[in-house]
């Protein structure tokens, strides 16, 4: 059986899906057990029953081509898939992070790892269609993703947000406006409307670089087939988005295509 189907439809139901199945796993008390891994299942579940994939065609844990001991979330073939997958998805949670250096600081090295995870992947397999899928309750989203941030140095919303009585997590603003207020690190990587396109060039620095680290931390399988270089550029596409106004919602989510930019 065929993956083939309309993908603007597919990436709007996963989202849908998923922000469901996690606003359930909170409602029965369990928030503290839901780690991004945890996304593979709801969304490989949406894929079978709602798009009829057979399950054969979907493989969690998929070992990445060009690093050693890393595995892609989620990887779905066809019959005509035979060496790469058709698609590949990495799943991430936004929200805050504490560690022992600072109160407060944005995952924007794990994100990254990710995007370049992805990025090289597509290097590797340039038909294989890549996509990073990040969600998480709606104020994390838009706080720490988005980086719409009515105050980032405090665990609860201000006062401009009113919470509800029966579910705590869904905020209520007094204007609802459909479109995210970019402010964040984000800004530059990753486009919030549908079609979107963001092209960020990533360079290896003395003192700090995203790509820098990830390279410390990735090993290369074959090291005479490929080898970094000291930059590299990656094109996102936004093709689904969670509605910035629908603060009926406890969460939000957002689906990426990502691409290795390749030299002229």
């Amino acid at each position: 059986m065929s993956v083939i189907m309309r993908d603007e439809s597919k990436f709007e139901l996963i989202i849908e899906s998923l922000c469901y199945w996690l606003g359930y796993q909170f409602k029965i008390g369990r928030r503290k057990l839901i780690h991004e891994a945890s996304f593979r299942y709801p969304v490989a579940d949406t894929l079978t029953a709602q798009r009829e994939i057979a399950i054969d065609y979907i493989q969690l844990e998929y070992s990445h081509p060009l690093f050693k001991r890393r595995r892609i979330d989620l990887a779905l073939f066809n019959e005509n898939s035979n060496i790469s997958p058709n698609e590949i998805y990495e799943f991430k949670i936004a929200r805050k992070e504490i560690d022992a250096n600072s109160d407060l600081i944005a995952n924007s090295q794990t994100i990254f790892d990710d995007l370049a995870r992805l990025a090289y992947f597509n290097l590797e397999y340039p038909d294989t269609n890549c996509y990073l899928m990040v969600c998480g309750e709606f104020y994390d989203f838009k706080t720490y993703f988005v980086g719409d941030l009515p105050v980032l140095n405090q665990d609860e919303p201000s006062s401009k947000f009113l919470v509800s009585v029966n579910n705590p997590r869904v905020i209520k603003t007094k204007k609802a406006i459909d479109s995210w207020n970019l402010n964040g690190v984000y800004k530059s990587w990753f486009g919030f409307k549908i079609n979107e396109e963001k092209v960020t060039e990533f360079i290896v620095k003395e003192n700090e670089s995203h790509l820098g680290n990830f390279q410390q931390d990735y090993l290369i399988r074959e090291k005479l087939k490929f080898k970094y270089s000291n930059s590299i550029k990656i094109k996102t596409t936004c093709v689904a988005i969670s509605s910035s106004s629908n603060i009926d919602k406890t969460h939000a989510a957002g689906i990426w295509k990502v691409e290795f930019v390749r030299e002229e």
